[in-house]
């Protein structure tokens, strides 16, 4: 079973009514603090977005770190560009493997997760792994299912 499902802080709805909906829309809207307030600047995000997202902005609670938070959402995204795979690694570094064959890697990943129930994220971080070990080193065939257990079993491990 799904952690976030044993979690006290979860509640399943199924056939509720629209009151209780309404309820839980309130309680993640005062949770998250996110904000449609177009009116303030954009330059904190480094982009052109449509609303900014006041996230931590609690200057009461020390533990938020208030001050912090858009400089660690910057460092986030300069280095999500900077550790992000090469589009082109099969064509110009891999020379034994194919499109096709990472393909049935991610298919037999796929089933491995649903076997085990683990959450998509490990799912999504293992591809990533994956994808950027293949950005920089080149591998052989013969060692490619041996590499996508490796990042499924190192994320487990973290976890």
């Amino acid at each position: 079973m799904c952690d976030s499902i044993k979690s006290l802080a979860f509640e399943y709805v199924e056939n509720a009514s629209l009151s209780t909906v309404a309820s839980l829309e309130r309680k993640i809207d005062t949770n998250l603090r996110i904000s449609d307030n177009i009116s303030k600047p954009a330059s904190k995000w480094n982009g052109d977005a449509s609303c900014v997202m006041e996230i931590d902005n609690d200057a009461d609670d020390p533990q938020i770190c208030a001050p912090l938070a858009g400089d660690i959402y910057k460092h986030l995204r300069i280095a999500e560009v900077k550790k992000r795979p090469s589009h082109d690694f099969l064509e110009t570094i891999q020379t034994d493997i194919t499109p096709d064959m990472r393909a049935i890697l991610i298919d037999w990943l796929v089933e491995v997760a649903e076997e085990y129930r683990l959450v998509p994220e490990t799912l999504y971080l293992t591809v990533n792994y994956i994808d950027r070990y293949l950005s920089g080193n080149e591998i052989s065939r013969q060692r490619l299912q041996l590499l996508g257990v490796a990042c499924l079993f190192i994320l487990i491990i973290l976890d």
